[in-house]
């Protein structure tokens, strides 16, 4: 079972730990199973020295698993310091207990992230940079982006972000979906008499993209109809566009921008 992994990526001082000491109570009130991983650069230690735990470890024990019935720790020694692997870190783990798990650091790992800003943190806006992973900005001031952008002193706001996230997509979104893949179906079965329909469909960014073609007969001067303009309609009211083709088979194309929980609420 695949665990979801989300990221909080910012600069040393920004509050990556006082952000989630409140943003783990909040997804447990909306029902979440949060985990944790989190990357540090000392030589931490879980046990307390002097107890027996600790010198039967330092003793020469490879592993040691102390236990009791409210929680238990395996501490493994790794004296080669070999390089983190953050996909072994996160099996390690029992995925049948978690519905997410967070990262603090691992800020160069191609996991989605929300990258966090606070002014007066020793950084400057203009040294923001993020790759295809940041799936959003935190911050509590404007930045320019075209990304989603959260209040960093909103937790609540965050919290229903990653609730937004983890689900996928948002009813609209899901309906055009369908509608889309249902439309090209029938038209490639029906009119096109296709025996092979290949439908793609990829996320980049905040960007959904969807791309359906099948091996018929297509049609050089396709006409308009109720199927196609619907389509059209429902995406311009989501942002969104739709290309399509029937020079060589049916060959539909349409982009979905993913509001991932930033959507505007609606007036009562």
């Amino acid at each position: 079972i695949m665990i979801p992994l989300l990221a909080i990526a910012a600069w040393s001082g920004t509050g990556k730990t006082t952000l989630l000491k409140s943003l783990i109570p909040a997804l447990r009130a909306e029902g979440l199973r949060p985990g944790l991983i989190k990357h540090t650069h000392h030589d931490m230690d879980v046990d307390k020295p002097g107890k027996d735990s600790y010198e039967l470890r330092k003793a020469g024990a490879a592993q040691t698993l102390v236990a009791s019935s409210q929680r238990w720790a395996l501490m493994t020694e790794t004296p080669e310091e070999p390089p983190l692997d953050l996909e072994w870190l996160v099996s390690r783990m029992d995925a049948s207990t978690l519905d997410l798990v967070l990262v603090e650091g691992f800020k160069h790992e191609a996991v989605p992230k929300i990258l966090l800003f606070r002014q007066n943190s020793g950084h400057s806006i203009e040294e923001l940079a993020y790759d295809d992973d940041v799936i959003a900005i935190a911050s509590d001031t404007p930045v320019e982006t075209s990304l989603p952008l959260l209040d960093l002193n909103n937790v609540p706001q965050i919290a229903a972000f990653i609730m937004q996230w983890l689900k996928g997509f948002n009813e609209d979104e899901e309906e055009i979906i369908y509608r889309i893949v249902q439309e090209c179906i029938t038209n490639s079965i029906r009119h096109g008499k296709a025996d092979r329909i290949t439908i793609e469909i990829d996320r980049e960014y905040n960007m959904l993209n969807i791309r359906i073609k099948d091996n018929g007969i297509g049609c050089k001067k396709i006409e308009k109809g109720f199927g196609l303009h619907h389509m059209d309609e429902r995406l311009r009211m989501l942002q969104g566009t739709l290309q399509y083709s029937g020079e060589d088979g049916f060959l539909v194309e349409a982009q979905i921008p993913i509001r991932w929980g930033t959507e505007e609420k609606k007036d009562d």
